[in-house]
């Protein structure tokens, strides 16, 4: 029997519909086939509310043995006092606003003595989860989406579960994915006609390492950075299942989670 992996680009904002794209990818003998990349937007409106409903009825429907999202499952050590992932994970909801994250992790940062989570190690790279750039994201991920995932799927958070389940969900970071593929993390998130060529080259590369793509996904890909973001993510998240799930040791805390490239 085949896997299916779903590969999420995510967004917090208001309407994230704008920005979120599903990728559905498929087992097939030693490759994986690219099926399907589909628009929130297209699929579920706009609103932040519909688009995460639609993507937990999506889960619930195809059942995919793995789902990569691309936003960051928790903060520093240093940021939170709970003693386990998931308390902390509803230690978050005590923060009313991204602001109210941002600024309380901004407040003890000075006494931690590092910035960042033990899994964004210099090779993997990334952004903070509470910084300027991140921190709507980090939060409805964490306070809405997550919850929301847990409630209303049979799904489990590796590798912070250590239970199995029908579907495991992880974080994923597309651009450590393309680096430890030797593919370009740089140059593909705008418009211009050298991103649009960067991602044609990213494509192809993919390609030329076992990943079969469809046609209108390829045509997606090419015409939309999110679009390509949700394919890696299907692709780390493949390569996940094909390593079982298993961590760099020197890299994870499992108070603060675990991106898997």
């Amino acid at each position: 029997m085949s896997d299916v992996v779903f590969g999420i680009d995510f967004s917090g904002s208001k309407n994230a519909g704008d920005s979120i794209w599903l990728t559905q990818a498929e087992s097939c003998e030693q490759d994986w086939r690219i099926e399907k990349c589909l628009s929130a937007r297209d699929e579920a409106g706009r609103r932040r509310d519909l688009v995460y409903g639609w993507l937990i009825k999506m889960i619930n429907n195809i059942e995919p043995i793995a789902v990569g999202l691309d936003f960051t499952f928790g903060l520093p050590a240093w940021a939170l006092t709970a003693e386990s992932w998931r308390a902390r994970l509803d230690e978050v909801n005590d923060w009313d606003s991204p602001d109210a994250m941002r600024s309380h992790c901004l407040e003890r940062l000075p006494e931690a003595g590092h910035d960042r989570r033990k899994t964004e190690s210099k090779h993997i790279g990334g952004l903070r989860g509470y910084g300027w750039l991140l921190k709507t994201q980090t939060y409805y991920g964490l306070t809405e989406f997550l919850p929301l995932l847990l409630e209303k799927t049979d799904a489990v958070v590796k590798p912070m579960d250590e239970s199995n389940a029908p579907t495991m969900a992880i974080e994923v970071y597309p651009g450590a994915t393309l680096a430890e593929l030797d593919l370009e993390r740089e140059g593909y998130k705008q418009e211009r006609a050298s991103h649009y060529d960067t991602r044609e080259r990213n494509l192809d590369g993919l390609v030329g390492q076992g990943y079969h793509l469809d046609s209108e996904v390829r045509r997606n890909a090419l015409c939309n950075d999110d679009a390509l973001d949700s394919v890696v993510a299907a692709v780390a998240t493949a390569r996940a299942v094909e390593n079982d799930f298993a961590v760099e040791e020197e890299r994870y805390d499992p108070l603060e989670g675990y991106i898997y490239a």
